[in-house]
């Protein structure tokens, strides 16, 4: 089995697992049991059996790598895409510099087009990685206002996990404030997110 087919396994086993343990009714009314420990242990086991495998790739070139995962970035089947995704995103981050911005070039126009919420999130989590690698706070913010969905639903998500890093940035709070009133329900979410974690800093 290629390092792809073991990564796409590995997580589908893990979405699985973990859609087991958040669909289950005591979690789900936070009248948590000794079941739900062991459940949500499994499912913490099984990410961590993704996520070494994910890490087998931070080591590979780039272009071998993406080369590997375009296949299933074409895919129809959710979890090859989102494997895809996430190995090229999380490669490019973690080797950072030229590295990132293919990385970038290849997962953008998908995060562009992106007409549902799971694909929205996979791709912009993925932007986010990169623009943190590269250190890159402007990008976020010229897209704050943007009038594509998908790409405020980018900056949202970046802005309130990176915001608290720089809690005097008048301009990342000035952003996250528009965002919060944003007629899509998760953009708003995160918005309030970000402001709320702000507060605490």
């Amino acid at each position: 089995m290629g390092l792809l087919a073991r990564a796409v396994e590995s997580y589908a086993e893990w979405a699985a697992l973990e859609e087991a343990y958040v669909s289950r009714p005591s979690v789900q009314s936070e009248s948590f049991t000794e079941a739900d420990e062991a459940a949500y242990d499994q499912a913490q086991e099984a990410y961590r059996r993704f996520d070494e495998v994910l890490r087998c790739f931070f080591v590979l070139d780039l272009a071998t790598v993406i080369a590997a995962s375009k296949p299933y970035l074409d895919s129809d089947t959710p979890a090859e895409w989102t494997v895809a995704a996430r190995v090229i995103g999380q490669t490019g981050a973690v080797q950072a510099g030229a590295a990132a911005g293919t990385a970038y070039e290849l997962l953008f126009p998908r995060l562009l087009t992106a007409t549902d919420q799971d694909a929205r999130d996979v791709f912009a989590s993925q932007i986010g990685s990169i623009w943190n690698a590269l250190d890159d706070s402007s990008t976020p913010l010229a897209l704050a206002c943007h009038s594509n969905l998908s790409l405020r639903y980018a900056a949202a998500q970046a802005l309130a996990m990176t915001t608290t890093d720089h809690p005097d940035d008048a301009t990342a709070r000035a952003a996250l404030e528009t965002l919060k009133d944003d007629p899509d329900e998760a953009i708003r979410s995160w918005a309030n997110f970000g402001l709320e974690t702000l507060d605490l800093a």
